[in-house]
Formats: C-alpha cells, structure tokens, sequence
C-alpha cells in the first residue's frame, strides 16, 4: 500500500483560458458579418418598394403561379406603388403583380440587369380586379422605412447580439455559450429572408432569389444550433462528450426535412413559381418540427437522474423560452398560415416577446438566480399552454366563420371582438383548472380554509389533526404535511403527520388571539413549486384557522378531563361520606340503640345500674354529634357560613402558625397575614374552593419554602377573584412544584374554569390564581 502510494501521479492539466483577444475577435465578427451581409445582400440592390414572402403552405394552395403572379404581402418607402399596396392590405385585401413591362415573372435570374433608377411598368390586380398598370422607378433599399415596421426584428437581433456575447464573455469554453453566440450570427443572416423578403424587381432581373435563399438557409441554421444547444446545455449528452463529430447531426435535420418537403411539393404542382415557393423556403418545416424537438429533448433531459437539481432548473428555464417560441411562430404564425395564409398576430410583433427568451437562455447559462427563476418557469409554463387552448380555439372559430363567408370588414371587426371575449372565460377557466392541478387550490385561499371548516371537532385530537392534514394534501397537492402541538399544564406534546417529506419542508407557526399553540409543517414534492412570498396570506389564513381549531381541539380535550375529574371527585366525596357514615357514626348509633334496650332491662332487674348506661350513653352521643359536624365541615366549613371568606381566613392566619421547613420542635414559625379588598359575597363554589386553596398555600410555604412570613391577597379583577400566595423564602424545589399540594391547588382552580400561575426564585414564592365569579 505504501509503493503505491509513493509513486508519481500525473499532473492534471489546467484549463486553458481563451484569450481575451479570441473572445473579442469572435464577438467583432459576429456584429460585423451581418452588418456586411445585409450590405451586399439589401442596401446595394434596386428595390421597388415591394415585400413578398414564400408562403409555408406553398404546393398546397396557389398563392404563386405564373399565370396570377405573386401575392404582395406589404411595401417599404413611399413609391405610388406602395401606397397603393399598403391601402389594400389595410383593408385585407390581396395584391398581386403577375407581369413587369409585359413579362410574366420568372422563376430564377433568367430576366434582364436592373440598376437604381430604372423605370419599369407593373401589371397589379386587387382581389383579382385588374386596376391600371403602375410605374415605378427602381431605387435604392428604404431600409430606414423596413426598420421602422420591423422594430421588433431589429431590436431582437440586437438584443441577441448583446446577450450572446455576454454570456460567451463569461464561459467562452462552454460549447452552449458559443451556440447561442453563433445564433447571434445566424438569425441576423437570416432576416434578409424575414423580415426584408424578396421583391418583385427579383423575379424579372438577372439577380433571381439567391439572397432569400441564402437567408432561409441561414434560418436553418439557426433551428440547428438551437437542437445543438438543448443537447449540449448544461452539460452534452453522453454520446457527444465520447464522440465529438457527431454534433455535426443537428445541422443535417433540417436540410433532410426540407427535401422530403421539397420531394413531396415536387410531385404537387408543375408550375415553376409555385415550385420554386416551396424550393426557396428551406426552413419551413425546421419551423414547425424543430421547435417541438428541442422542447422534447430539453423535458427528456430535465428529468434525467444524473442532472443535479441546478441543472433541471436551468433546463426548464431554457423550456419554456423554447416553448414561448413555438407559440408565438407556430401557433399564431405557421398554423394560421397553413390554415388561411396568413398569421393571426402581426410578424413583426411576434420578435419581440422573443426577449423573453433571451433573458431566460442567458439567466439560465449563467445561473443567475436560477431558484427564483424557477417559479417563474413554472407559472410561465401553465400561462402558455392555457394561451395555446385559446389561440387554437381562436384560430378554429376564425376557420369556421371564413367558410361561411363572413368576409365584409365591419362583420369581421364584431365577430372577431365577439369571438375575442367569448374566449376570455374559456382561458381564465383553463387556466385555473392547470394551476389546480399542478399546485392545488394555492390562489383560492377561501377554498382551502373551507375544507379545514368541516373537521369535527368532537374526535379525538389526533384523528381531528390528521383529518385537517389530509384535506391540506389533498387541496394543495402535498406529499406531506404535519402539526406539533405544544404540550400544555403537564400534557405531552402531539405529532401528527401525513405522508413524507422528500425536501425541506416550510413551517408556519399556529396562533391563537396572540397565543402560541405549535408549528404547521407542509412538503411538497420536488417536482412542484415550493411555497414563496406569494404564498404568505394563502399560510396566514391556514396558519390562523388551523391554529383556532388546535385551541378548540385542546380545550375540549381539557374541558373533558375536567368534568372527568369533577365527576370523579364527586363520586370520590360520595365514597368517603358513605364509608364514613358506615364504618363511625352507623356502628355508633347501633351501639347506643343495643345500649338503650339494655338500659330498659336493668330497669325491672337492676334499676341502680341504670344512671351508669345511660351516662356511657351520653359520651357516645356527643362522640356522634361530633363526627356529624366533621362530615358536614368536610362538605363545606362551617366558619364560611358564620364568617365569610376574608375573616374565615384571618381568624385562622390569627389562631395558627406553621413550624418552618428545616426548623424543628417549633423553633421557627412561619407568620402569616390576610389582605383583602371588597370581594363579598362570592358564590358559594369559588368561597371553598379559595378557602381551601389558600389554606394549602400557605401550608406548602411552610413546609417546604423556609419563608418566615406569607402574605395572602384577595381582590376582585375583571370578573374574577385573584388569590394571590406570597412569600419570603427561599423558592420550592422542582418535585414540590409538581406535586400532590400545588396539583390540586391547580385542579381546584380549573375545576371552576380558572387559571393557576407560579413564580419560584430565591427571593421567594408567589402563587396567583384567578376564579371566575360567574360560574357556567
């Protein structure tokens, strides 16, 4: 073990640290290269002012074709052309150019060289209504006029410029990083397909498509380096880290799904510009499939064992961003067109919610505040799908009513405002039927405090608690919830819980009017969202019913054995009287009787005898009265009904002193006084019971305290008679505080629903008692 140990180890190779200088290279290109791109590829062509776009439903429907020409889908700059375009699509009416100067379009850069200020004639119809021919002259792009209906592209790509870079700043060697760096290269690219588009001018010159082309490829791109990076983030899959050429595969799904698109539109349609729509749009099907693939592999991985909790967070971060992606450009944008050929939500809205995205991918790269984002994720998550029942609904009505044919413009403004608000429940109602599932009843607090309002409170405490807990799990779906109840004047605790917990569980304190009563502890599973701030009054509501049923539970339970122990000790004084009655004054009275039936014989045998019965008589008589006041004073001192309490008292504080503890043969006494206000008359229950209280008070301070005075307080307090028993000794030690003399002053006190409190130092004792004056 010892050679082993003694032989050398290779040295680990540290990280190596790009350089400053690559990281900012790489950055400078990747703001250069777009800005070069978009040079080349817009600002030196001839524009016309027009804006085309390939339909992704090319080869299924006619939106191109040689005979009807091209649909114009909007225009830039201020030409008579565009303003012609842009007043019909106001009114959803189609544009079409079918010819320039004569020609029908072509399919590829067969026309002839076009320069900036060329003058060419347009063939255009409205709604397939011819409208007279339109000239234009051929200028230089308006990109100032595309920025300025597009700023949502642009200031998404700027954004995603910033945010790439920055993260890549930060973890240059994370293959991630530099994916979402390279999307800051490509999407720009790819803008000259969306939102730039093709022109008119390109099918009737020399230079054709091939910039559109090239800015769809480069959108292909993008949905690969979006699967590349759910694959490699937070860490690659293990088949990447062993072979590294195969994230090269993420780059051949879309070009395959585009030729099985292209194969299947090939066989659609013999015309050459429908099919060139489907040949020029690679990225169509990538729109459609990738999204969902990436957003399946992200949920695959976030559930896997091996990724640590950091991780999973971070990967449902980067899910709902892919997921608010798919919303907004396959819902409200690729469906609708596949549906009616043209989305439901304006494209140049649709980037900016993009930012969304951004902040979640780079938060999520950076792990920063991955554990709040967390709950975001999770709400953001049931939001979407809940958008996505409605934006389907929407989209099903719209199909509907535009195949009745409810086209004119009026119509379609208050049947759309109609069909709008007829689906706002429908979204608030899916939405809280998610919420409901997924996190139980945590925004509707009255629901939750309702379920707790039907536990009985006639059961036992423990089977009351564990009925409250199990609705608690059930209503706000827990794995485990539990209640420590604080043991009370002598009574153990009680722990009841429901299910187990499987991680930090949150704690809540139970209260009552300002009193603690224990702790509510609530789990719930590590795939749901724990409680935060914004659950605190859904806590304080459970917290304050659960504590009000706890103190009911508890008192209950405490009113029980106290009627327990009344009945109890009644049946006890019932014994006694009955023994005593019995065993003393029975054989007594049955002696006297023997005795007078003797003392009639002696009369006719020995009448001298006579006067000596009679007079043992007398004695046992007495004997007799005596043990009939015993009993009686037993059931209630006689001096109370002669007296009253307060001189009862101070006749016998006057006639008695007590020896002191730890002095014998009498040497010490303890002296002790009576102070009272105007407290008679009391009843005649909370009389005795203060008359015996007192009485053992001030008996244990004599025995046990070594005090050499006691002083005894009556007066009346907010309804009640406070009995206070205080002396000057030296404290009672732990086992006279709980034993028989102090139980059952304490058991006399709450026998009439009173309160018994004491205070032990080395100073001395005081023992403060309240008893109701109004006794229920």
């Amino acid at each position: 073990m010892s050679q082993l140990a003694s032989l050398p180890t290779a040295p680990v190779a540290p990280v190596r640290e790009t350089p400053r200088a690559v990281r900012l290279a790489w950055m400078a290109l990747v703001l250069v290269i777009p800005l070069a791109w978009g040079y080349v590829a817009v600002l030196r062509q001839p524009s016309d002012g027009t804006v085309v776009y390939a339909s992704s439903s090319a080869g299924i429907g006619d939106r191109w074709s040689q005979e009807a020409g091209v649909v114009v889908f909007g225009a830039v700059g201020d030409s008579p052309l565009a303003r012609i375009i842009d007043e019909a699509t106001s009114h959803d009416r189609q544009v079409r150019v079918y010819a320039v100067d004569g020609e029908p379009l072509s399919s590829g850069g067969d026309g002839p060289h076009r320069e900036i200020g060329d003058s060419l004639t347009y063939s255009v119809t409205v709604d397939g209504h011819e409208i007279e021919p339109v000239h234009v002259t051929l200028a230089r792009y308006p990109f100032a006029s595309l920025a300025a209906t597009n700023p949502g592209a642009i200031a998404f790509w700027l954004g995603l410029v910033v945010a790439g870079c920055f993260v890549y700043w930060r973890r240059p060697r994370d293959t991630a990083a530099r994916a979402f760096l390279a999307l800051g290269l490509v999407v720009p690219v790819g803008m000259t397909a969306y939102p730039a588009g093709l022109q008119v001018i390109d099918f009737a010159s020399d230079d054709g498509p091939w910039t559109y082309v090239v800015g769809d490829i480069a959108n292909c791109f993008a949905w690969a380096t979006m699967l590349l990076l759910s694959l490699e983030f937070p860490k690659p899959v293990s088949a990447f880290a062993r072979r590294r050429w195969l994230r090269v595969l993420p780059f051949v799904v879309p070009f395959v799904l585009y030729a099985a698109r292209y194969g299947l539109l090939e066989s659609r349609s013999d015309d050459p510009l429908t099919r060139l729509e489907g040949q020029i749009l690679p990225s169509a099907t990538s729109a459609v499939v990738v999204t969902p693939l990436v957003a399946l592999v992200l949920f695959v991985r976030a559930r896997q064992p091996d990724q640590t909790r950091e991780n999973k967070l971070a990967i449902r971060v980067v899910l709902t961003s892919v997921l608010v992606t798919g919303l907004l450009f396959v819902v409200l944008g690729q469906l609708p067109q596949l549906v009616d050929g043209l989305p439901q939500v304006a494209l140049w809205l649709q980037p900016i919610a993009l930012f969304i995205s951004l902040v979640g991918v780079a938060a999520a790269m950076l792990r920063y505040r991955i554990y709040e984002l967390d709950v975001i994720v999770r709400r953001s998550l049931l939001l979407e799908v809940a958008l996505i029942v409605v934006g389907v609904a929407f989209l099903g009505v719209a199909w509907l009513l535009n195949r009745l044919g409810i086209a004119t413009d009026r119509a379609q403004v208050v049947v759309g405002g109609l069909v709008a608000v007829s689906l706002i429940p429908l979204g608030h109602w899916v939405r809280q039927r998610l919420n409901r599932w997924f996190f139980g009843a945590r925004d509707d607090s009255y629901q939750v405090v309702s379920q707790l309002r039907g536990v009985g409170s006639s059961v036992s405490i423990e089977d009351a608690l564990t009925d409250a807990l199990t609705r608690l799990t059930r209503t706000l779906r827990l794995v485990y919830a539990a209640i420590e109840v604080d043991g009370r004047d002598g009574n153990e605790d009680i722990a009841v819980s429901v299910g187990e917990p499987d991680r930090p569980a949150t704690m809540v304190e139970l209260e009552h009017h300002g009193q603690p009563w224990g702790r509510l502890s609530l789990g719930v599973s590590r795939g749901r969202e724990p409680f935060g701030p914004r659950d605190r009054r859904l806590l304080d509501d459970v917290a304050s019913q659960l504590g009000a049923l706890v103190a009911s539970l508890v008192m209950n339970r405490d009113l029980r054995r106290s009627r327990e122990r009344i009945i109890s000790a009644r049946e006890e004084e019932r014994r006694r009287i009955r023994r005593d009655l019995h065993d003393g004054l029975g054989p007594a009275l049955a002696g006297q009787s023997m005795q007078l039936q003797f003392a009639r014989e002696l009369l006719r045998t020995d009448p001298e005898q006579v006067d000596a019965v009679l007079e043992r008589m007398n004695g046992e008589v007495r004997d007799a009265i005596a043990e009939i006041r015993r009993l009686v004073d037993d059931l209630r001192p006689k001096v109370l009904d002669q007296l009253g309490l307060v001189s009862a008292l101070r006749q016998h504080a006057a006639g008695a002193s007590f020896s002191r503890a730890g002095e014998g043969d009498g040497a010490g006494l303890m002296r002790w006084s009576v102070s009272a206000g105007d407290v008679e008359p009391l009843p005649a229950a909370v009389e005795v019971a203060a008359y015996r209280i007192v009485l053992e008070g001030v008996n244990n301070a004599a025995k046990h305290s070594a005090a050499s005075h006691c002083q005894v307080d009556l007066q009346r307090v907010d309804g009640t008679l406070r009995i206070t028993v205080a002396d000057n000794g030296r404290g009672l030690p732990h086992e006279v505080r709980t034993g028989v003399g102090l139980g059952s002053m304490r058991e006399r006190a709450e026998e009439l629903g009173g309160t018994f409190d004491l205070v032990s130092t080395r100073r001395g004792t005081t023992i403060t008692i309240h008893l109701p004056l109004t006794l229920s």
